[in-house]
């Protein structure tokens, strides 16, 4: 007996059409579902190839033809193929058929059926049956030669551009080089003119009543020497021929040694200096004269920025390990937009240019070098029309 005839006899005819009616529903919704999966399998942007475990290609996808170079690859054996012996992928196969795992190569060069070089993302894993043995491999593989492209691209570039860097740099450390030895030059062959300036200035000084002028043109004589005295220090520092000659110092002489070098700066401008002293000596570790010219630098302008009548107040006071001297006035100020950068070579605030004070920003380029020689430190507060404090701290011995 046949099995429709057997269902007939079991099942009345109305519920035999109904269950017939299901089981051609079910098997449409399978069909359905088959053709969305091919659909999937055949159009989506991923080469999909299945290979025995003798390494025999048993499927590909219709992608799959757009990433190869074979025409028919049903059949090729992959451990024969140029391409997987070039990637170094033959013997990654023979690992996942043996023991399983998954394989990830990126960046792989190939050439489609039209000859273009492409860069593919190879992913493969195992398929195993229902008692887990690897029956076989699926490999997809995703288009990402425009990845690749722009990536090289982009290293050419860096290489260009680090190329054009380097020509540059090299141009400007010339540019700086030939500046360091015009400024070193220029130095030297002004010191001597200068030189015999001041000694005929001195015998003129002798027969002359009126000594005003000659007073007057030695002052200037003495700014000219200290500009190359700076400049010819600067070019020592860069070429690192300038060294910190380390003693045991008495901060407070030093410094007040150094305030009564200035006495005639101060008559001048009738700028009162106040001094107020740690009741110990405290003792650092420096360079005297490297010291000097620092404090030197930042009392004279707190002369040079100050205000005529004002005044000048020296700190000397230790704390946490360190000495720190502090030399305020009531000057013109520094604006806020301004006190990064005064510590900058040949830097110089707008508010000195508009007073007309001479200079040429090297001081406090010097006087930085000088703090952090000594492992101390140099900072500024400052408010226009107010005044400046700057510290000075260095290391206690």
């Amino acid at each position: 007996m046949k099995k429709e005839d057997f269902k007939r006899i079991c099942i009345s005819p109305r519920k035999f059409h109904l269950l017939e009616q299901k089981e051609k529903k079910i098997e449409g919704e399978i069909a359905r579902l088959n053709e969305f999966n091919r659909q999937i399998v055949q159009n989506g942007p991923v080469s999909i190839m299945v290979i025995d475990r003798k390494g025999n290609i048993i499927f590909t996808n219709d992608y799959y033809k757009i990433l190869s170079n074979l025409e028919f690859p049903i059949g090729r054996n992959i451990f024969k193929l140029p391409f997987f012996k070039r990637e170094e992928l033959i013997s990654e196969f023979k690992k996942l058929f043996k023991a399983g795992g998954i394989i990830k190569k990126n960046h792989c060069e190939s050439v489609n059926l039209k000859g273009k070089t492409i860069y593919i993302n190879i992913t493969a894993v195992p398929l195993k049956d229902e008692r887990g043995r690897t029956i076989s491999a699926l490999s997809m593989a995703v288009d990402v030669t425009e990845t690749v492209i722009a990536q090289q691209k982009l290293r050419k570039l860096n290489v260009e551009l680090e190329e054009k860097v380097s020509q540059r740099t090299k141009e400007l450390e010339k540019s700086l080089e030939l500046k360091k030895q015009f400024i070193s030059d220029a130095s030297h062959e002004l010191r001597t003119p200068l030189t015999i300036i001041r000694l005929n200035m001195e015998l003129l000084q002798k027969e002359l009543k009126e000594k005003k002028v000659v007073d007057s043109i030695n002052r200037e004589i003495d700014k000219i020497s200290e500009i190359l005295e700076d400049l010819s220090l600067l070019t020592a520092i860069d070429e690192g021929r300038e060294r910190i000659r380390i003693n045991a110092l008495n901060l407070n002489s030093l410094v007040s040694n150094t305030a009564k070098r200035i006495k005639s700066l101060l008559k001048e401008k009738r700028i009162k200096l106040f001094l107020f002293e740690n009741s110990h000596n405290l003792v650092v570790k420096g360079d005297k004269v490297k010291l000097e010219k620092l404090f030197l630098n930042i009392i004279r302008n707190a002369i040079k920025y100050g205000s005529r009548g004002g005044w000048i107040r020296i700190r000397i006071k230790s704390k946490d390990g360190f000495a720190e001297v502090s030399v305020a006035d009531n000057g013109i100020g520094i604006s806020k937009e301004e006190l990064p950068r005064i510590f900058e070579r040949f830097y110089r605030a707008n508010l000195s240019r508009s007073k007309g004070e001479s200079g040429f920003g090297l001081g406090l380029a010097i006087c930085k070098w000088v703090a952090d020689r000594h492992n101390g430190s140099i900072s500024v507060k400052s408010e226009p029309g107010k005044g400046s404090v700057f510290s000075i701290k260095l290391p206690l011995t």
